[in-house]
């Protein structure tokens, strides 16, 4: 999968398009990052789970209706605390139609 990265010792971060191959790659890439900082296999569960959420977010309803744009994640070591972050350029979220929410 083609993508922007980078790591730098206790940074790192990919973006990529927001399309749904994506969100295995980079929840992969953010659960790696967490276990190479030491983290414990609760934290790194947990990193994995709210990164392949936030993507699976951002690929449903960040470009809705149009060309997907990218998301990103970026990963940090801050003293004793890993900070995970997910962005994308997308409109943000608003009610569709087809959606089988309430």
């Amino acid at each position: 999968m083609r993508g922007v990265g980078a790591s730098i010792g206790s940074r790192a971060a990919w973006a990529l398009p927001a399309v749904p191959s994506s969100v295995r790659e980079l929840r992969h890439r953010a659960a790696g990052f967490a276990s190479a900082a030491g983290a414990s296999a609760e934290v790194i569960h947990a990193v994995a789970l709210a990164v392949s959420e936030t993507v699976t977010n951002a690929v449903v309803h960040a470009y809705a209706g149009m060309e997907p744009g990218r998301v990103s994640v970026s990963c940090r070591v801050d003293g004793r605390r890993l900070v995970v972050e997910v962005a994308d350029d997308g409109t943000g979220v608003v009610a569709r139609e087809d959606s089988p929410g309430l």
